[in-house]
């Protein structure tokens, strides 16, 4: 288990996701949009190494979304 963390378009940081959090919802996600609706998700082995270990290949992501 790592550290999962998305990048906060409003502050300008990472945010890390509590480690027993499997979905999040559309309205929680709005923050971490940027202009042209990118999402940037950083992964480290463990919260020591999340400043400096950015090439660590992700787990695989599910994205399930609807066009309203």
């Amino acid at each position: 288990r790592g550290v999962i963390s998305l990048y906060n378009y409003g502050t300008g940081n990472f945010d890390d996701l509590p480690a027993d959090r499997l979905e999040i919802t559309a309205e929680e996600l709005r923050h971490y949009l940027s202009p042209d609706n990118m999402i940037t998700v950083r992964y480290a082995d463990s919260a020591s190494q999340a400043e400096r270990a950015l090439d660590t290949a992700l787990p695989v992501l599910t994205v399930i979304g609807e066009e309203r």
